[in-house]
This record gives structure tokens, sequence and C-alpha cells, in this order.
């Protein structure tokens, strides 16, 4: 069985052109409506596990322990689906009977279109995988995306998004939560140069923060 945790959590992030503000806000409610970006979120239980493991040591450098910290592209697979009751339990199942193992699932109602709703996941690998997602509707997304997975730290998610506002970068959305003392974020890009700026940003955020 797929190993989906059952809490759903919104996440609303509201996005200005310069990126200075980004507001989060969590309830456990059924699809809404997505202004700028994505809102609704689950992690698999894999995934939420994985946030209650220790930070390593640090790589024999010295000093302080390092931040535990990933940064990686990724490619979310999508399909639009008819806003209704049932609808993602229906657009899973061929995956959950292909025994695919999900760490990020997004849904939600499309702006202006109440009728419609889309669904997002990650990941997609190995063959039974990419042909129960294809069967079942859904296809590779083409927006670039990061999968960031860290140590929390208070301040460091306004750190990130001011470094990334004064690179000039605009971003298509992001959701994230914490859990214990780790982070989860996704974060989607207009472009694939700008997921890679951002992967560099925000990995020096991180650092920067360490160092202080």
């Amino acid at each position: 069985m797929m190993k989906i945790m059952i809490r759903q959590m919104i996440i609303e992030t509201r996005i200005t052109g310069s990126l200075n503000d980004v507001i989060s806000a969590f309830s456990p409610q059924p699809f809404g409506s997505r202004q700028h970006g994505v809102e609704l979120a689950l992690y698999s239980r894999t995934a939420i596990e994985s946030g209650h493991k220790k930070p390593p040591r640090n790589s024999g450098t010295g000093g302080a322990p390092d931040m535990a910290m990933t940064v990686k592209k990724i490619v979310l697979w999508r399909k639009e689906v008819e806003n209704r009751s049932g609808i993602l339990a229906n657009a899973l199942a061929p995956l959950a009977n292909a025994g695919t193992d999900i760490h990020v699932v997004m849904g939600y109602r499309q702006p202006g279109q109440e009728s419609k709703a889309a669904i997002e996941f990650y990941p997609v690998t190995g063959r039974k995988s990419v042909t129960a997602a294809k069967e079942a509707g859904f296809s590779a997304s083409a927006i670039p995306a990061l999968l960031v997975e860290g140590d929390n730290r208070a301040g460091l998610g306004y750190a990130t998004a001011q470094a990334i506002a004064d690179a000039g970068i605009n971003m298509d959305f992001v959701v994230a939560q914490v859990v214990g003392r780790k982070y989860s974020a996704v974060f989607g890009f207009e472009s694939d140069a700008d997921a890679t700026k951002c992967a560099a940003i925000i990995r020096k955020t991180a650092a920067a923060k360490k160092t202080r």
C-alpha cells in the first residue's frame, strides 16, 4: 500500500513580484483555490519519518556539525481532473497498486474554474510506476522544480526568500512544511536556468546561517 500520510495540510503561499513576503498557513481542508502556486501538500510516511533522524556530524572539516541539507531538481507528474470528492483517491489508486512510494502530492482547484482541479506528485521511478502514471492520465510537468530538505532554523525561510528576491528571480510556486527539526520545500520556477541559480542561492543561504 502506498505510504501516504492521511493528514492533509494546506500551504498557502503569497508571492509578490519581489518575493519579499512568503506567508504560510496550515489547515486540514479539502481542495482550495490557488492564487499563486500550490496549496495542498501530502507527504509520504517515508519522507515524514526521515524528519526524525538526527543530523549527521560534520565531514571532518572541523567546526560545528554541518546542516543536513539536500537540494535537487525534480520532475513533478501532473494531471488535470474534475473538482469532486474522491478524485484524489481515484487518481492515486493505480500508483498505489503499482507500489509507487510517493514523497510529495499536491492538489489544488484551478483559479477561476471551480469545476476543475489538478494533481501533481513526485517521484515516478521505475518502468512499472511510469506505466501506471501514464495509464492514470499523468504526464511529466514542464515546470522546473527543486526539492529542498534540511534542518529547520528560525528565519531561514525569510533569508532564502530574500536572497531569491535579491537575485531578481520570480517563483511559480513554493510549498513548505516543518516536521520536528526538519523542513521540506518544493520550489517551482519559470525556467530551468532560474532553478539552477536558485539551487546555488538556497545552499549559500543555508551555509551563511550556519556560520553565524
